[in-house]
């Protein structure tokens, strides 16, 4: 399979208006075989009350972006920008936090200053809250408008359905996706982008450079993949702008020379630097992706080749362009972080361009299907393998079945050939096949869901919600929708929009789906005094907490450094010392975390708390192994001679777990574990 840009492209030196991307109105709404096609939620609404319609579409679109994104609180990554904004806030407290300590992300982005400009205004649950529902309204609004640039007006309602809908994933592991339901930088910084690209697609290039910098200034690493398009977008147009990337070589040389650049541009990490963040962060990695990565990203690059191939014009350009800027993501990441392990280019993490290939393909996923619906009936094995393709090819969450594209790929590559050759009753039974294979992909996906305990790899949302929002039952709703509402009778019409009105209140009802802890954690005021008071009076400002657990208990609710945690260990990708200082600490507390899980399970079980408690020596030990760093412990297990304050979390909502914290002072741990050994010494020798 070969992709070419489109050959049409100015070989002359004098500039010339771009044309894949004029500034005109007018859209390219033909497709290569040479129907036109046409979508609109709103012209079914024409043949009776157009306000009807606005209101079923806008309380429907209200309804899918509550119940599809709901909010569970400040966690994955949203934890790290919030403690950066803390430490901008306190930066004395937090200057010997781990993740501090050796300097952080936050270097290279405005969004945790802004975050601490909000919170000395509002409190956490406010800034996260609000932050988040504007960053997806403002995503759903710019793919509508970006989208209706490239594809026509029409489609701007389908594609802000289809932006929440389709699955997001991209990137290796399968944790990463865009429009996230919780507030990072790139929750900003993905709009901005996306708006951006809806300028390239209008013809104004020049403008689309304000918003992608604005990106920029949020989160680099997920504003790159838009620099990208938009250099790709400018060499479709003008063959000149290929020199930009020939200055980069005289550039890369005199950075050689320059004391201390070169050092930052031409780092490399070495082994024992290597393996500690490819066990933390196995996604950086091209190397470490699973099949089930490679597969999906291969469907993606299929589906921006379908496009490029069935498409003149503007989307023959756009498709192209996307593949371009991919492969050029992909490649460089190969080469530069898993080849030369060059630190500078792994931080970049330049495969993100994946994100918004990926997003590109969302925008052409409707436009597709009703090409090839439109050329061949529904049942014919083209349109039945394109919905497979699809089905299969994105992953919802962890839940995926990618590898069943090792199949579908190579046959929709070979149909075009072998079809003559395939009798009638083959074909039938394909499709049969095909249909069944996707119906049972939706079942494993609704039992995998039923089997996981609540809260677990399910984002806390309702199991229902799940099922009804996975994209073959979203799709299939939305599909009988649409033919009762353009057939049915008028009836039919007020029944649908009452639907979509109770859906939307219900939707804003299951939106917070915060545990106790989250809730009582976000609604802290600016000292944290609301959280544990009990645990706060007895904690001086440059106390380190290692809190089983968590990070944000003590960071938004303690106001105090944490000794150790995942989250933390973000940073060793950029800082060798955190790197090197986070592997210390965790061989020094994996004794603890793994007998605390034993503990935890074990009273669970009996029913009794001290039937399993940490052992006093282990604690003590780590306490004066840490250097003095390591001041106090939180555990959810009780030894009972040292414990200095005790905080209950009661289970008041579905989501909740019913929680004890305990808090211990190493300096108390110390001297009671001095005492026993006073004692043990003492003793008289026992008989042999």
């Amino acid at each position: 399979m070969s992709i070419s840009l489109p050959n049409r492209l100015v070989t002359s030196a004098s500039p010339r208006p771009n044309r894949y991307y004029t500034r005109s109105s007018a859209v390219d709404q033909k497709a290569s075989f040479g129907r036109p096609f046409s979508i609109s939620f709103a012209g079914c609404a024409l043949n009776s009350k157009p306000w009807l319609t606005w209101a079923a579409l806008c309380s429907a679109l209200v309804a899918v972006l509550l119940l599809s994104r709901q909010y569970s609180g400040i966690r994955h990554d949203s934890i790290m920008y919030f403690g950066q904004a803390l430490a901008v806030m306190h930066p004395l407290v937090f200057a010997k936090d781990l993740f501090f300590e050796y300097g952080s992300q936050a270097s290279f982005t405005v969004f945790p200053a802004l975050l601490a400009q909000a919170l000395g205004v509002a409190n956490a649950h406010q800034v996260a809250s609000v932050g988040l529902l504007g960053s997806l309204i403002a995503l759903v609004a710019v793919t509508a408008w970006a989208g209706a640039g490239l594809l026509g007006r029409r489609w701007g309602w389908l594609l802000g359905f289809a932006v929440l809908l389709l699955p997001a994933g991209y990137g290796g592991k399968t944790i990463f996706a865009y429009g996230e339901a919780f507030l990072t930088a790139r929750s900003v910084a993905e709009p901005l982008v996306i708006l951006g690209v809806g300028l390239i697609w209008r013809g104004r290039s020049s403008w689309a450079l304000l918003p992608l910098v604005l990106a920029v200034l949020m989160h680099p690493l997920q504003a790159l993949p838009g620099l990208i398009l938009w250099w790709v977008n400018r060499v479709q147009a003008e063959r000149r702008w290929l020199w930009l990337a020939a200055i980069l070589v005289p550039v890369l040389v005199v950075a050689q020379w320059v004391p201390g650049l070169s050092d930052k541009v031409f780092a490399r990490y070495d082994g024992q630097w290597w393996a500690w963040i490819s066990d933390w962060s196995g996604h950086l990695s091209m190397r470490q992706w699973t099949l089930v990565n490679w597969c999906v990203i291969a469907t993606d690059a299929y589906l921006l080749h379908l496009a490029w191939q069935r498409h003149d014009g503007k989307i023959k350009a756009a498709a192209a362009a996307g593949l371009v800027m991919l492969a050029i993501g992909l490649a460089a990441s190969l080469v530069l972080a898993d080849g030369l392990r060059l630190v500078l280019p792994t931080s970049l993490q330049l495969w993100r361009t994946h994100w918004l290939a990926h997003w590109m393909v969302v925008m052409l996923v409707p436009l597709l299907l009703h090409g090839l619906v439109a050329q061949h009936k529904w049942q014919d094995v083209r349109v039945v393998l394109f919905v497979a393709i699809v089905a299969f090819g994105m992953p919802v969450g962890k839940f995926v079945v990618a590898l069943s594209a090792l199949f579908t790929l190579p046959l929709a590559l070979m149909w075009p050939r072998i079809e003559p050759r395939v009798s009638a009753p083959i074909k039938n039974g394909l499709v049969v096949a095909l249909i069944f294979a996707v119906i049972a992909s939706y079942v494993r996906f609704a039992m995998d869901v039923l089997r996981q305990p609540e809260g677990q790899e399910l984002e806390l949302f309702g199991t229902a919600e799940l099922l009804l929002l996975h994209p073959v039952a979203a799709v299939s709703i939305a599909w009988l929708a649409w033919r009762v509402w353009s057939i049915g009778p008028q009836i039919a019409r007020w029944g649908l929009t009452a639907v979509a009105l109770l859906a939307a209140v219900y939707g804003v009802s299951q939106w917070d789906v915060r545990t106790t802890a989250n809730q009582m954690l976000e609604a802290s005021g600016p000292n944290g005094e609301q959280v544990a008071p009990q645990f706060l009076a007895l904690l001086p400002p440059d106390a380190q907490i290692y809190w089983e657990g968590s990070v944000m208990l003590p960071w938004l609710g303690m106001r105090r450094a944490s000794y150790l945690n995942g989250s933390q260990l973000a940073g060793a990708l950029f800082n060798r010392g955190t790197a090197q200082e986070g592997k210390r600490r965790e061989k020094m507390l994996i004794g603890i975390e793994l007998a605390n899980a034993v503990c935890g399970l074990q009273n669970m079980l009996n029913g009794d708390e001290l039937q399993c408690t940490p052992r006093l020596a282990t604690l003590a030990g780590a306490c004066v192994e840490s250097g003095g760093l390591l001041t106090h412990f939180v555990l959810q297990n009780r030894l009972l001679e040292a414990v200095v304050a005790t905080w209950h979390v009661p289970k008041r909502l579905a989501q909740d777990k019913d929680t004890t914290y305990y808090l211990y002072r190493c300096t108390d741990l110390v001297m009671l574990q001095g005492q026993a050994n006073q004692l043990s010494a003492a003793a008289p020798p026992k008989a042999p």
